[in-house]
């Protein structure tokens, strides 16, 4: 591509229902573990939810404030936010799913309007990167408190699908 080609149009994803605006929870066998040894395979999963995680953060390593708030893509999402977003979401899902809420968790954290994709003027990259590893500890707390088939539910996944197992969320969030 050279500077002389033109930027190819960004179109908006299609409204229909699809695995990702359902939280995947239309994947019906998600939490199955027949047949597998459930301690290895919750090591397993658990390992490749820290690996994940651990990567996710280190796309902030070395960048400034500035960078890390930088837009990069038309909706104006930024690694910052992104790092912030998946904080929540793992605060929900291994805390309020499972009955063990985040203690002491921030206001946003409950918001539905997106506040949760961008971190606010008062809070620094620390600040963030501080919260992401507060509620990756207790996600891990709940990950090794439970088994697999460890029973929570889904209050923002359809009826019919919110009843789910640890297992089911790990892969998930993995």
């Amino acid at each position: 591509m050279t500077s002389a080609d033109p930027v190819p149009e960004v179109h908006p994803a299609p409204a229909a229902p699809t695995i990702a605006s359902s939280g995947g929870s239309m994947l019906s066998d998600e939490g199955s573990t027949t047949g597998i040894d459930a301690e290895v395979l919750k090591r397993t999963l658990h390992r490749y939810l820290q690996k994940h995680r651990a990567a996710l953060v280190a796309k902030l390593d070395g960048l400034a404030e500035r960078q890390a708030r930088w837009p990069v893509t038309p909706t104006g999402t930024n690694v910052l936010g992104l790092v912030k977003h998946v904080a929540g979401v793992q605060a929900m899902y291994f805390g309020e799913v499972f009955g063990r809420p985040l203690p002491d968790p921030p206001a946003w954290l409950e918001s539905e309007d997106g506040d949760d994709m961008y971190a606010t003027l008062d809070e620094t990259l620390d600040d963030v990167v501080a919260f992401h590893h507060r509620s990756a500890a207790h996600a891990d707390a709940t990950i090794e408190a439970l088994d697999l088939d460890a029973r929570g539910v889904v209050p923002w996944w359809p009826e019919d699908r919110r009843r789910v197992t640890l297992h089911r969320i790990l892969v998930h969030m993995g």
